[in-house]
């Protein structure tokens, strides 16, 4: 259970977290993923276009932070 869940719990939080949102854990997480499929870290550029992506999203979901990896994702709907 993440700190906001925890807050959320105990009454000091008015919304609790969604649990379709990725934290910042989970972008390394990610990113790690990602590493291992291309077989190589991240450059520099892809690290901080992931973190961008993360940045922007709101709720920060993998589908909003594919959306702003890709822009014509967005176009496909």
């Amino acid at each position: 259970m993440g700190r906001d869940a925890a807050l959320a719990d105990c009454g000091y939080l008015a919304t609790p977290p969604s649990w379709d949102e990725v934290s910042l854990d989970g972008i390394v997480a990610v990113s790690r993923i990602l590493s291992g499929l291309l077989g190589r870290a991240l450059t520099p550029s892809e690290a901080a276009r992931l973190k961008t992506a993360w940045q922007a999203g709101s709720p920060r979901t993998l589908d909003s932070i594919a959306e702003a990896l890709d822009p014509q994702r967005r176009e496909l709907r």
